[in-house]
């Protein structure tokens, strides 16, 4: 078995040739704008959450899910930060300063079986 780079979006990764499926990440990018973010969004295994900060008004983005927790600290105006996502489940993204900013986030299996012809 070789490995060679693949490029899905903008990440890249080493894929094994010979692997019966294959998963892609990819960067999920997001922004916060009028203190909102849209309400539910699903991404695959091991992509990447990429949360730009187009508001007036800093954030402080986390989720305390079990399985999911993750903490992006203070994010000011133009400001661009990220989390992985690498396992299946459901998440809530909120923010701690503005408590009324959530994002339900659905993180599916990332694997695709090319063995069946279908992207």
């Amino acid at each position: 078995m070789r490995a060679i780079w693949v490029g899905a979006a903008t990440t890249l990764m080493i894929v094994a040739i010979g692997a019966p499926a294959w998963t892609f990440a990819r960067d999920v990018v997001i922004s916060i704008q009028e203190r909102e973010l849209p309400d539910r969004i699903t991404v695959d295994a091991g992509s990447k959450l990429v949360i730009v900060n187009e508001d007036e008004v800093f954030h402080s983005l986390f989720s305390d899910t079990t399985g999911h927790k993750f903490n992006m600290g203070t994010q000011l105006p133009g400001q661009t930060k990220s989390v992985a996502l690498d396992t299946p489940g459901d998440l809530q993204v909120r923010c701690w300063i503005h408590p009324s900013i959530r994002m339900d986030v659905h993180v599916q299996d990332g694997t695709r079986d090319l063995t069946d012809g279908q992207p």
